[in-house]
């Protein structure tokens, strides 16, 4: 008998004394019986951030002891949440009727079932303003979708009360069972809770779903048997000695006494399930016997949980398709099954050449191993302590790996197909161990590289980042353009903080100093890539909040708008710019877009301009005068999307702005046919998202972008703001802000950069983009084969899952088409 069979055995055994009382606290649960209701404890209240850098103060005691609680029910055909929400003495709810997020309110997120991203989410505030969503994924409303939820809005003796009622087959596609498990979430936001409050821990995303409380339907016997006959049915499917059946048996009997005599509390919940855990990974443990190192995929790869469940079989091939000058991402998992730590090599190396002729390169002795590179993804908490596999290393020395004892991590193999041919190529993926008492692993891989040159079509990228302020502040931070570039961004970000013109006594501007751009522009041909490929994005800062970037006056105070030298000087600004890109870079103006004004939102007529949408209808009016030729890009606040202003907005924003970047979660079916009623020349789009996000927002944007006929540009922010680079989420490398919106790992100051995992979703969308493109362009004039791809594309947007964008990206390559798969060294180029 094996050790790992005795210890799985030992493990097994051990069990059965979890009959005794245990102590270990319940996490988020609800236990509620067929017939029952369940009660929360008191919201987390969140702590905020401190006047100094970086300081994360803890909330106030007033509003921890104000702190909501909820309580759930399934009445008949309803489900229903009340959430009870006390004011501190001496404050008032905020009420306001000009939206649901406006004032103290509440929210109510239920996830039918955990094994999909589908979730609704239901808020009301304080003065009765309801709304409802149905999500496909994080934060990505369906659109269209109507609800037959209502909310009650009531005054207490201690502050106010919101009931949801919900109709269950609104949310629940069939009647729950005894044992069932599904999600549910409970927020409340507002000054009367001290700013964000959240029963379950998802940290400061309410959309991090895959955080959301579990409610157990049924009462944990119910839950504790259908887990059982799961854990029964797996070991029966496993020859296993029979010792180890026998001690399965007492476990099992065991856990079912303990959730027999349950008071059915969470605690009690908690405990159950801590000796089901037990009871299952020791039938892993023996259904891996012989191995101490697993190769392996993860059931849910972007999750957050990789360890083993009994149920994976062993990685036996890697099979990877890509189009022609393209990167491909193929993810795994790895497990430690030992008690012992590892330390070995995991690198793709070349097969050895079978005959003289591969020798050559007349066949299949083509060298891939260093098309390819290998890195693993690492846990880092968020504010809710909830652990997150968000950032992507390459291994030590570039294929070290190291695992702890049972650990299990995520692994990428990243392909770089530039310059490859056409045709199959064959390699194998090895992992060599550095000390006894581990097996050496070899897994084949097979690559085709179909016959799609995705560099004869010019796709553009731009970000959101801080890369041109370090510049400003004269550091370095080449490696991070450098990685910038590799991954196709060519829409570079500029600010014009330090590019401010000043009034000359003759009446004229002068530019004081442009080596801030300069810097940054040098930094970026120095990677090589093509300048006519170069388009600039410059921000100009012209908020009426924050004017620091207005032209100043000849006695150097800012100007403002209207006084003749705000607009003489924001047009030689633009001239000035223009010419010294075109003279040192060859960047004409069809390849910069203005941005006067972020986010802007009012009233567009306003004469005073204290209105940001008056300013950025102004700035753009004031560009398009100078000379019509110039671009100019605007982005309407996420809020005034859904306002009525926008209707009336929107037509005389098109009269100055070329292109139209709208906030992606706020963009409905409403807001696409406005858009396109304008006629606007391009349509970006942009999201918000923070190290909590899921990262099937970034790559589905651009799926939703290709499904809706706009640009391929999906920004999003930020890439490089509060980056953590210590991998600390209350790092920040920008005082007053609260979340950590970095998709970069990123010590700007020391040149260092490293991506999460956020970052290869979108880098994968992008690449998806490309490849869509290129397809529009092979079959133009084929309606049947362009409506082929017009359907891959839209059940993958509308689908919105990571397992439906790879099934349309391996459909959408399928479509390429080659006359045979050969070895690569038989094709012609």
């Amino acid at each position: 008998m094996s050790k790992e069979i005795e210890n799985a055995i030992r493990s097994v055994l051990l069990a059965s004394l979890f009959a005794l009382p245990v102590c270990c606290a319940a996490d988020d649960v609800l236990v509620l019986d067929a017939n029952g209701c369940a009660q929360t404890g008191r919201f987390r209240v969140l702590d905020h951030e401190g006047d100094a850098l970086g300081l994360m103060v803890a909330a106030d005691d007033k509003f921890v002891a104000a702190a909501s609680t909820a309580r759930l029910q399934i009445d008949g055909d309803s489900l229903s949440a009340e959430i009870e929400c006390p004011v501190p003495d001496g404050m008032k709810a905020a009420k306001s009727r000009s939206s649901v997020w406006a004032g103290d309110g509440v929210e109510f997120f239920v996830r039918p079932s955990l094994s999909s991203t589908v979730y609704y989410q239901y808020s009301a505030n304080a003065a009765g303003i309801f709304a409802a969503r149905k999500n496909s994924g994080p934060d990505a409303a369906v659109d269209g979708w109507r609800t037959g939820a209502s909310a009650f809005v009531t005054e207490t003796d201690s502050g106010f009360k919101v009931v949801f009622k919900v109709p269950f087959a609104e949310v629940f596609s069939k009647p729950l069972a005894a044992g069932d498990v599904f999600g549910v979430n409970f927020t409340r936001a507002g000054k009367t809770c001290g700013g964000l409050s959240t029963w379950a821990a998802v940290g400061v995303s309410f959309s991090n779903i895959e955080a959301f409380g579990r409610v157990v339907y049924g009462g944990i016997k119910a839950y504790c048997d259908r887990r059982v006959s799961g854990i029964r049915a797996k070991a029966a499917a496993i020859d296993l000695p029979e010792k180890f059946l026998a001690g399965l048996n007492g476990a099992v009997d065991a856990v079912s006494q303990k959730a027999s005599k349950s008071a059915g509390t969470d605690a009690d919940f908690a405990v159950v399930e801590k000796m089901l855990s037990d009871i299952d990974m020791s039938v892993v443990s023996a259904a891996h016997s012989g191995r101490r190192l697993l190769m392996f995929q993860a059931h849910r790869p972007w999750g957050n949980s990789f360890a083993p469940d009994g149920g994976e079989k062993p990685l036996d091939a890697i099979r990877i398709t890509a189009a022609r000058n393209s990167r491909a991402m193929y993810m795994f998992a790895i497990a430690n099954l030992s008690d012992k730590a590892f330390l070995g090599h995991l690198s793709v190396v070349d097969d050895k050449p079978k005959a003289k002729s591969e020798a050559a390169g007349k066949s299949g002795g083509v060298r891939i191993s260093s098309r390819f590179s290998v890195s693993r993804g690492f846990p880092v908490a968020n504010r809710a302590g909830k652990m997150l596999y968000d950032p992507v290393a390459p291994l030590l020395l570039k294929s070290v790996l190291q695992l702890a004892p049972k650990e299990s991590a995520p692994i990428y193999l990243e392909l770089d197909t530039c310059g490859m041919r056409a045709g199959l190529y064959r390699a194998t993926l090895s992992l060599k161990k550095a000390m006894p008492g581990f097996q050496d692993v070899k897994v084949p891989v097979e690559v085709t590289v179909v016959d799609a040159d995705l560099d004869e079509v010019a796709v553009d990228r731009a970000g959101y980042d801080y890369v041109g302020n370090t510049f400003a502040n004269g550091k370095g931070a080449r490696n991070v353009v450098g990685y910038l570039v590799e991954r196709g961004y060519n829409v570079v970000y500029v600010g014009t903080s330090r590019i401010v013109p000043r009034e000359t006594k003759d009446g004229g501007f002068a530019i004081r100093d442009f080596s801030p751009l300069d810097r940054h522009l040098d930094a970026i041909c120095a990677t090589g890539i093509p300048r006519e490929r170069i388009k600039l994005w410059i921000y100009m800062g012209l908020e009426y909040n924050h004017p620091w970037n207005a032209p100043l006056n000849v006695k150097g105070r800012r100007s403002k708008p209207g006084d003749g030298v705000w607009e003489r000087g924001v047009k030689s600004m633009v001239r000035q710019i223009s010419s010294r890109v075109k003279q040192r870079y060859g960047i004409g103006k069809d390849r910069i877009y203005w941005y006067p004004v972020d986010e802007p939102s009012g009233a567009i007529d306003d004469p005073t301009f204290k209105s940001n949408m008056a300013r950025a209808y102004h700035a753009a009016k004031t560009i398009k005068e100078d000379d019509p030729a110039n671009l100019t890009m605007t982005d309407p606040l996420p809020v005034f999307l859904s306002s009525k202003e926008i209707e009336t907005a929107m037509p005389r924003l098109a009269e100055v702005y070329d292109v139209m970047e709208l906030y992606r979660p706020k963009t409905t079916a409403k807001t696409k046919a406005l858009v396109a009623a304008q006629n606007f020349k391009e349509v970006w789009t942009y999201s918000i998202s923070t190290k909590e996000t899921s990262p099937v927002r970034y790559r589905r944007d651009t799926w939703e972008n290709m499904r809706d006929g706009f640009r391929e540009i999906s920004t999003f922010w930020h890439m490089t703001q509060s980056a953590g680079s210590n991998f600390d989420s209350s790092d920040f490398t920008n005082p007053g802000r609260f979340d950590d919106y970095a998709s970069l790992y990123v010590d700007l100051g020391k040149d260092e950069v490293m991506p999460s995992r956020r970052q290869i979703a979108a880098d994968m969308g992008f690449e998806e983009a490309r490849l869509i493109m290129w397809l529009r362009n092979r079959f133009k004039g084929d309606t049947a084969k362009l409506e082929k791809i017009e359907s891959v594309v839209r059940e993958a947007a509308d689908t919105g899952t990571m397992a439906a964008m790879d099934r349309a990206r391996e459909e959408l390559l399928g479509m390429v088409g080659q006359s045979a798969l050969r070895m690569c060294g038989e094709n012609k180029k």
